[in-house]
């Protein structure tokens, strides 16, 4: 009987799944995949196939559709983003908590650090598999930075969950932009379209008027990078972002890394640099751009907690294996 897996995913999150897709297919399985906008009419094929894959189970159409599939065929959740305290208590785009209650019979996990705190959520170690991600390989040892690299600053796709943390962003980001501008230091800003002006929660017109228009026309005469992320950390010497999965990506490709840290949630990643209000942002991005041994090796052993070096893609393809083998078992651990 052939094995037929099935990705239902939204098109934002298709490049997450095709190199895991093309393990499959060389091992003889049939692929598939749906927009979750398209799944929901789709329930009886699904439940026909050997396992149904989800690169998030936050969007309520999805959570209903792996509610409805429980029992009948194996699913499984790719961990997509870093899993934080503010994530798993802001609810998402489609109004469900991140991760709470875990809506698939498993999950494939970053690293330790996903784990840990997905059985502090109440998930049964039974339903984790920590494999890496699909999307962010590294080997070890990671290389080194260029020396005459400039400081990128960046921010998660969604850096705060209201106005007001919107507007706080992006007074620490100017703070930032001003300290590089004084101290000479080069740099290269790299937004996300939702804080850029196409559309979302962080678009700075949202916030102007709580902002010094000073402010608003440094950030927009201040150019921002079209390259991909990969390119923007190749040329690299140093980061800033707020919490998000480039602080891994960037730890990965042997970038000190900061965060911009604007209001008080509980975060439990915790970088050798960090950006708070009353921070001396000019000595942090000095210290940064020329770091100690021993904040690199601090950095290194949180990437390590955090992310699984080597073929992440091959290991999560065997989970898959191993789920479709014996769907009772994974059945069994919900």
């Amino acid at each position: 009987m052939t094995r037929h897996v099935v990705f239902v995913v939204h098109p934002d999150y298709a490049h997450y799944v095709e190199q895991v897709s093309a393990l499959l297919v060389a091992r003889g399985v049939r692929v598939e995949t749906l927009w979750v906008t398209e799944a929901g009419a789709e329930v009886e094929r699904l439940a026909a196939s050997s396992l149904v894959v989800t690169v998030h189970s936050v969007r309520a159409d999805v959570a209903r559709l792996m509610s409805d599939l429980k029992g009948r065929t194996p699913t499984l959740t790719l961990q997509d983003g870093v899993i934080e305290h503010r994530h798993a208590n802001h609810e998402a785009a489609g109004g469900v908590l991140r991760y709470r209650p875990l809506h698939t019979d498993q999950i494939a996990v970053f690293g330790a650090r996903s784990a840990g705190l997905l059985r502090s959520f109440g998930v049964s170690p039974d339903r984790i598999a920590v494999t890496g991600s699909c999307r962010i390989g590294w080997d070890d040892p990671v290389r080194k930075p260029p020396a005459d690299g400039y400081l990128l600053i960046t921010a998660a796709n969604r850096p705060a969950f209201d106005l007001a943390g919107t507007a706080a962003f992006y007074r620490a980001l100017d703070r930032i932009l001003v300290a590089c501008g004084e101290q000479g230091v080069p740099f290269r800003l790299r937004l996300s379209r939702g804080v850029n002006e196409k559309g979302g929660l962080c678009r700075i017109g949202l916030v102007r008027d709580q902002l010094p228009p000073e402010l608003v026309r440094r950030f927009r005469a201040t150019p921002v990078s079209t390259d991909s992320l990969a390119d923007d950390l190749r040329g690299a010497r140093a980061a800033l972002t707020t919490p998000s999965t480039v602080t891994l990506e960037a730890m990965a490709a042997g970038v000190p890394v900061g965060h911009i840290e604007f209001d008080d949630d509980t975060a439990f990643l915790h970088p050798a640099w960090r950006v708070r209000q009353d921070t001396d942002v000019a000595a942090v991005i000095r210290d940064m751009m020329a770091p100690s041994d021993l904040k690199m090796m601090y950095q290194d052993c949180l990437l390590r907690e955090n992310l699984e070096p080597g073929d992440s893609a091959e290991r999560i393809v065997r989970h898959m294996e191993r789920m479709m083998a014996d769907p009772q078992r994974a059945f069994a651990a919900r």
